[in-house]
């Protein structure tokens, strides 16, 4: 069940346009490479510490950390907040989770819902950063944490009724990065604005503090968005492009969606390098072969790891391990990635 929950889950994803394009340069051959895999831990969700020496990383429930050359021992830290769906690390000695919790009654209609983004320190000690309950009496909404490459890190906060591409949301600083405040509210970010009732649309440039904002694609549907860190280039669903529109060829032809083999390239599976010279992304390939009447699953994924401008693709391979969800260290010569057959976190040496 749990393959075939992956299968689904990632035809899913290239329904909403996680096919690449083709369009442009030609690509050069798919090369097989072979790179020093460490075995970390048994877990989900790897996250880089921000100097690249650990990684965080959770288990039933709590968070660890190890070392990311697989040396030492596994710390045990805290338990994670009950209601918590995703986390990052926002420095040295903190995470901040993200959590939702829905309040019912009885009859299982929903009467509000509790968003907060929670900082935690290593040694477990809390505090919230933000809370808003989601009803009709809400004197607020925010966005998920947004993490600016000068290392500014903060959320919208805007009305009820509002989304976030709002005039009135308002980019509130959790950390400052290396920029002044002033200079740091003018970096700019991708987003897509939707079209009518779907959930992609065109591309808009805007800065944090939404002094600047210019359309980047027009008639154009897109999803899972991602400005480069050096603010060159868009990453969405479909290619990537760069800030005039023009597609850049990045990945191989995309095939149909009805057909169970595929390639997906899309937010979380897809991410720039630190040097936005290269993109890591998820290619699954699934088949079911008819063998004396009987259906059996064959499945393989592997990690791609492409140029940035089209040039060329070497495929990212940890034999009889189906590799999901790859994270870029720091420094950009490692990655870290989940086996999604094996429950293990693996770090990748790319040189």
């Amino acid at each position: 069940m749990r393959i075939k929950s992956l299968i689904i889950g990632l035809l899913c994803l290239s329904v909403l346009g996680s096919v690449v394009s083709n369009t442009g340069k030609s690509q050069e051959p798919i090369q097989q490479a072979d790179f020093e895999v460490i075995e970390i831990a048994t877990g989900a969700d790897p996250q880089w510490s921000p100097d690249g020496k650990k990684i965080s990383f959770l288990f039933e429930g709590w968070m660890y950390l190890a070392n990311a050359d697989g040396e030492g021992e596994i710390q045990k830290l805290f338990q994670i907040p009950k209601n918590a769906y995703r986390y990052h690390w926002l420095d040295s000695t903190e995470f901040l989770f993200q959590e939702t919790e829905q309040l019912r009654e009885e009859n299982g209609r929903l009467l509000e819902i509790t968003n907060t983004l929670t900082g935690v320190s290593l040694d477990g000690t809390k505090k919230v950063i933000v809370e808003c309950k989601q009803d009709l009496d809400s004197p607020f909404f925010f966005s998920a944490p947004l993490f600016m490459p000068d290392g500014t890190v903060g959320y919208f906060r805007f009305p009820p009724g509002e989304s976030w591409e709002s005039e009135t949301a308002v980019f509130e600083i959790v950390r400052q990065g290396k920029l002044p405040p002033d200079s740091a509210l003018k970096q700019m970010r991708a987003f897509v604005i939707p079209t009518g009732r779907t959930l992609s649309g065109d591309i808009w440039l805007e800065s944090l503090d939404k002094s600047v904002r210019r359309r980047v694609t027009t008639d154009e549907l897109h999803t899972f968005v991602n400005l480069s860190p050096d603010g060159t280039k868009i990453l969405s669903a479909l290619y990537v492009i760069d800030l005039e529109g023009r597609r850049i060829t990045v990945g191989e032809r995309g095939v149909d969606t009805a057909d169970i083999s595929h390639s997906s390239i899309g937010t979380p599976q897809a991410k720039w390098s630190p040097d936005s010279q290269k993109i890591v992304y998820m290619r699954l390939t699934a088949r079911i072969l008819d063998w004396d009447g009987q259906q059996i699953e064959h499945i393989n994924g592997e990690i791609h790891m492409a140029n940035a401008d089209g040039s060329g693709i070497q495929i990212i391979d940890i034999p009889y391990v189906v590799e999901l969800n790859p994270v870029w260290a720091p420094d950009g010569a490692k990655i870290a990635c989940v086996g999604e057959n094996t429950g293990k976190i693996y770090v990748v040496k790319l040189e």
